[in-house]
């Protein structure tokens, strides 16, 4: 099965990232009637090169919200403000929750990439595996809630966790 593209938004990397200001700045990328729609299904990858500008409790990608959404996707930062990352899926039924097992906000340039393939996930930070267990529930579904928007550098559906940093060169792929 051939790989395909869904968005590539500022795909340079770091020389062609945004600044988010930890305020009120985010981004958005609508696909409502589009004619490629964004369908991960199982087996997918998300990548992007992030650099942060503080330590606290930040959205960096995500479509949906655990909060009001049966289906949705996202990647923050864990709740302990450890620096660490946290990638969250749900199909209406199951969950998985999976982190990285190093810090990220250290001020420096990281590449990081979610794989899913079916109920196994990995995580690379700057090419090495830094996934740390986490929950997943067996045989989680689609998770596409084509009726939300990808978001990036915030939460808005409850306005908050604004990210304050830079983001560059989001690919989302599924394969």
């Amino acid at each position: 099965q051939i790989a395909k593209l869904f968005v590539s938004l500022r795909a340079g990397g770091p020389d062609d990232s945004k600044f988010y200001d930890g305020i009120d700045d985010y981004a958005i990328y609508e696909n409502y009637g589009s004619p490629t729609p964004i369908d991960l299904g199982e087996n997918f990858d998300i990548s992007f090169w992030v650099k942060f500008g503080g330590t606290g409790l930040y959205s960096i990608l995500q479509r949906g919200s655990d909060s009001v959404d049966d289906k949705y996707w996202y990647i923050q930062t864990v709740g302990d403000r450890s620096g660490r990352l946290e990638f969250q899926i749900s199909d209406g039924v199951g969950f998985a929750l999976i982190q990285t097992s190093s810090a990220v906000n250290d001020n420096k340039w990281h590449k990081i990439i979610w794989t899913r393939s079916g109920d196994n996930h990995k995580v690379t930070v700057d090419g090495i595996d830094r996934t740390k267990a986490g929950n997943i529930d067996p045989g989680i579904g689609d998770i596409n809630n084509p009726s939300r928007e990808i978001i990036i550098g915030a939460e808005i559906v409850n306005n908050e966790f604004y990210f304050k940093g830079w983001i560059g060169g989001v690919k989302i792929i599924s394969n």
